[in-house]
């Protein structure tokens, strides 16, 4: 299942929702370092093979010691637990490596979904997009895994209203 349906079919808790994300956050930063540039990061381009979910439970401060509880805060894979699988490179970009901005991207092309592009990444300047981008929208993701709504509410909005709320509005309370 994608990232969404995953957490919500395993009824992840929130800091479970978070560790699944950190995991995401840490294929996100293989491919940065090796000067890839996903650009179009969301739940159904991450897919979850099924695993452990206890391996992604921390303990709290004064929580009795459950088998949850007892797991490692820093699960890895090689501990098991559920692996994040990012998928879809379709519209990825090299990143020039002394600047970290993408190469061979038009402006004024736009390449993503626009739900969970940065205001830079939807200005359409290629100069303006680096991995900030991606960061942006792991952000998106995981305000969506814990509320279950994205921040800004763009469907059906026209492309530059939808830019316009995202690059100058509040997201939605939490």
């Amino acid at each position: 299942p994608d990232l969404v349906t995953f957490a919500n079919q395993e009824k992840l808790n929130p800091s479970e929702r978070a560790a699944l994300m950190a995991r995401v956050a840490d294929a996100v930063q293989h491919a940065h370092t090796r000067g890839v540039l996903h650009r179009d990061l969301k739940p159904s381009n991450v897919l979850v093979s099924s695993g452990d979910i206890t391996t992604l439970h921390t303990s709290q401060p004064g929580e009795t010691s459950t088998p949850r509880s007892r797991a490692s805060e820093t699960a890895t894979a090689s501990e098991g637990g559920p692996q994040p699988k990012i998928l879809d490179f379709g519209v990825a970009r090299v990143l020039e490596p002394d600047t970290q901005h993408t190469v061979l991207t038009h402006h004024g092309l736009l390449i993503g979904t626009v739900a969970y592009m940065s205001p830079e990444q939807l200005g359409g300047d290629p100069e303006a997009v680096d991995t900030r981008a991606d960061i942006y929208a792991m952000g998106v993701m995981l305000y969506e895994l814990i509320t279950g709504a994205l921040p800004f509410d763009v469907a059906g909005k026209p492309l530059v209203e939808a830019a316009k709320l995202i690059s100058e509005g509040n997201a939605r309370p939490m």
